[in-house]
């Protein structure tokens, strides 16, 4: 028979053996262990379409006559949007378009991306003349004469008794103008903030823009004879939504009172564009 002693022992040896069955099965592919950890990968947050693109942003400014407001359509205008020359020619067909800023550069996805280009440039004032300054007497001195030496008086022979009396010339400054000249900003600032939408499909993002314009015109006010006022044209924008590589989203902004009925209106187009990096 068994002694006391070696059933303790028996048992002890038994309780290990159930204490190491259980951490074995835990810890195998099909124990608890083994799933939790799976499912806490597979929810782990997925970033698509993660890397880096190219921002292509263009702004234009046309001179729209009178007659040719209402046919600014942008439908129109976002069918000949896929390349920067075909929308200028279509923008050329309603008035006199020039190219104020073109810019490329790489942009993080997701990530914000901020451009700002622009100068600081002098702006006349106010404007005002001065009177003429007072006459001034001059007096020419004759050519071969020498003035004599201190103390001595010259013959009469010597002080050109003979010779015409100098002339004495009377001349005025002219009138001179002073300008007031202050330095106004101007120039173009766009932030964009990209994020992709899901997994799929790719190349597609929410995308949300700020658009920041300012450029200097011609007021049509004379503050000076030949002095005209210059006026400053701001716009500000803010936009939300769906971007897609390689399609182009414009902004369409018509400044109808800028030179009044006769004189039509302005008109500032951007442009910008999503592309895959070669």
């Amino acid at each position: 028979m068994e002694t006391r002693a070696e059933w303790k022992r028996r048992g002890i040896l038994v309780g290990w053996a159930l204490l190491l069955g259980s951490v074995t099965a835990l810890a195998a592919p099909g124990g608890k262990i083994a799933k939790t950890r799976s499912k806490a990968v597979d929810k782990a947050p997925k970033v698509a379409n993660a890397g880096t693109v190219g921002l292509h942003v263009t702004v234009y400014e046309t001179t729209l006559p009178a007659d040719r407001i209402a046919e600014m359509d942008t439908g129109a205008l976002q069918a000949r949007a896929e390349t920067t020359t075909g929308l200028k020619g279509a923008l050329a067909k309603l008035g006199e378009t020039k190219i104020l800023y073109h810019v490329y550069q790489l942009a993080g996805v997701p990530g914000e991306s901020r451009i700002h280009l622009g100068r600081r440039r002098p702006v006349v004032t106010n404007s005002r003349m001065l009177e003429a300054g007072p006459r001034t007497r001059s007096m020419p001195r004759l050519s071969g004469s020498a003035s004599p030496p201190s103390g001595s008086r010259a013959p009469r022979s010597e002080r050109g008794a003979d010779r015409p009396a100098p002339r004495v010339a009377l001349s005025a400054r002219g009138p001179s103008r002073i300008n007031t000249v202050q330095y106004e900003d101007t120039g173009m600032m766009l932030e964009l903030s990209v994020k992709p939408v899901g997994r799929e499909p790719k190349g597609v993002f929410h995308a949300e823009m700020s658009l920041e314009l300012s450029v200097l015109a011609d007021g049509g006010v004379e503050i000076a004879p030949g002095v005209k006022a210059v006026e400053t044209r701001q716009i500000r924008t803010n936009q939300s939504g769906e971007m897609r590589l390689a399609r182009p989203v414009l902004t369409v902004h018509v400044d109808a009172a800028s030179g009044g009925k006769a004189a039509g209106a302005t008109a500032y187009v951007c442009r910008v564009l999503l592309s895959e990096v070669p």
